[in-house]
This record gives C-alpha cells, structure tokens and sequence, in this order.
C-alpha cells in the first residue's frame, strides 16, 4: 500500500494540470503591432479560439503564448489579420 501513494499522489497531480491557458486579464503593450496600450480580456476584447475580438469584430489573432514559472501565460503574441503583424503584450 505505502508503495501506491507516490503513484496516486502523481497521478492527481497530473490529471490535475490544465493543457489550456488561460489568458484572461490584463495585458499592457510592449511592442510592435499596436492595439492599445491595454487588452483587458473580457472588458474590452473577447476570445473565441485563437481569434481576438472587439465590438464582434475580429481584430488578431493569437500566433505564440509563452509561459513563465508555474505554467502561467506572461507573453502574448499576436497578429494582425489583414497585415499579419505580429505584437507583443506582457502579462500584469
């Protein structure tokens, strides 16, 4: 039985792991394509799969996220769909 502890311990631990990101909240600008100095995901902008929306019309969309520690979204990096543009926003 003691030898099963480690294994289920590891088990819920794993299943307990999100493969999605979330990306709600805050995002202020850093550089290149410019959609305002602030995405306030879920106020001002919305997500329906990897496209960004404002005022139900697509604006961007994501083409890279990049983790910090702990998994948790920092980098977002999206593009422009008419000019594919790519800009960066840091998570706050």
């Amino acid at each position: 039985m003691r030898n099963n502890l480690p294994l289920f311990m590891m088990a819920l631990f794993f299943l307990s792991c999100k493969n999605e990101k979330s990306v709600s909240g805050k995002w202020k600008y850093q550089q290149g394509h410019h959609l305002g100095d602030w995405l306030d995901i879920e106020k001002n902008v919305s997500i329906s799969n990897n496209t960004i929306y404002q005022k139900d019309s697509a604006i961007a969309k994501f083409s890279k996220i990049e983790s910090g520690y702990f998994g948790n979204p920092t980098k977002l990096h999206i593009a422009d769909l008419k000019t594919n543009k790519i800009g960066i926003y840091i998570a706050k």
